[in-house]
């Protein structure tokens, strides 16, 4: 191969990556196909072809070409900020570390759509899960020499936490309100010498639910509960209603006959995951989490949603967000469920930070989940006792 030849494969190479990194960012993964890559590159589908057997595996070269670096970089940003030598955290060092994922840029809009995907595609799993997700069970491993299981869960703390805040800027097309207050206090729980009390060994009754409908009817709870576990195998797009009624062994016309579209059918499944069981939603109103300190609530909410036995349910959730990043109407139901769940004390701009905070570490607590999954077992009251004084 002449130079010649060599430099313009490159010049190639290069374009249709940052291209499909454009087309992740700006129309999510359903955008990432080959006539649109082809269309916005000027090149012919053979070079594509050449080079990638499908979108997956041009999937997993943008993720170790483009976007492993920058988003592994910053997440080390992230947990080296925790301080291992008897130092203090600032509020401003946390902003600092955080602003990436809160003022995502394209690479990082891509990276949050990829992580998602990567639930339920083998090949983007093997990508990320393989450095993003190995990584952090380094960084976050309690039994590793330096370590000690409160830094541990610190760091995962903030790990999920800057996951949720690129999840929930994308979300809302980075509507993010000012954060410092908000900073200032997790700083100062970290800095904290205060012993933290032990989360309650129990579980919430609500966390237990499996109901997901109130019709009595045991074959449509037999449907939605299989919904759930054809979308957490095959995510929102590959759950067609033949997959669905396949795996149920029902007949397509009992979905057809109540909903209309499958958009419908799956904001139905949504709001009853939600609704019967809280997963990934702050809590409002709920008595037993208002019987509990809210810091401590709150540690207990993260660690169920992390819960191996709650994939399934995690998937339908994260589907619903990301799906909300490009469509509007779907975008205007998480808003709507986000509000639902807002608690009387979230009161003013500290309340609205506070907020975005909440649903934020509980989207993060998720994905932190699947790349690293035995961070459930974390104590994370060590990060939430004084957060309320």
């Amino acid at each position: 191969m002449t130079r010649r030849v060599q430099e313009r494969v490159l010049r190639h190479d290069a374009l249709i990556l940052d291209t499909t990194v454009e087309l992740a960012a700006e129309r999510g993964w359903p955008g990432v196909l080959f006539p649109r890559v082809t269309e916005a590159t000027g090149l012919s589908e053979r070079p594509l072809r050449d080079r990638y057997k499908d979108r997956l595996g041009l999937g997993q070269q943008v993720w170790w070409q483009r976007l492993e670096s920058p988003v592994l970089e910053a997440m080390r940003d992230v947990i080296e900020v925790v301080p291992t030598d008897g130092g203090e955290l600032s509020k401003g060092a946390l902003a600092e570390v955080m602003r990436p994922f809160m003022e995502p840029d394209e690479c990082f809009e891509a990276a949050a759509e990829l992580i998602i995907v990567a639930r339920y595609q083998p090949m983007m799993c093997t990508a990320v899960t393989g450095t993003l997700g190995q990584a952090l069970s380094q960084w976050l491993n309690p039994d590793a020499k330096g370590m000690t299981p409160t830094l541990a869960a610190r760091r995962a703390y903030l790990a999920a936490l800057a996951l949720g805040l690129l999840t929930y800027s994308r979300a809302t097309h980075g509507d993010l309100p000012d954060l410092s207050s908000v900073f200032a206090r997790i700083a100062k729980a970290m800095n904290s010498a205060t012993r933290s009390p032990k989360l309650p060994a129990s579980r919430f009754d609500r966390w237990d639910a499996n109901q997901l409908t109130d019709y009595g009817d045991s074959s449509w709870e037999h449907l939605l509960q299989t919904t759930v576990t054809a979308i957490g195998k095959h995510g929102y797009d590959g759950s067609t209603f033949d997959v669905i009624t396949d795996m149920a062994e029902v007949s397509r016309g009992m979905i057809q006959g109540y909903y209309a579209t499958k958009q419908e059918f799956f904001s139905d499944v949504v709001s009853r995951v939600i609704a019967s069981t809280g997963m990934m939603q702050p809590a409002a109103g709920d008595a037993e989490r208002e019987s509990l300190d809210p810091g401590i609530a709150a540690a207990i909410e993260m660690r169920e949603t992390m819960r191996p036995d709650r994939q399934g349910l995690r998937t339908v959730v994260l589907e619903q967000v990301r799906l909300a990043w490009n469509d509007d109407a779907v975008y205007a139901e998480l808003a709507e469920q986000m509000l639902a769940g807002v608690r009387s004390d979230r009161v003013g701009a500290s309340g609205e930070a506070w907020q975005c905070v909440d649903q934020s570490l509980l989207w993060g607590a998720g994905l932190l989940a699947e790349l690293h999954p035995a961070s459930w077992e974390m104590p994370y009251g060590v990060v939430t006792s004084s957060l309320n004084s």
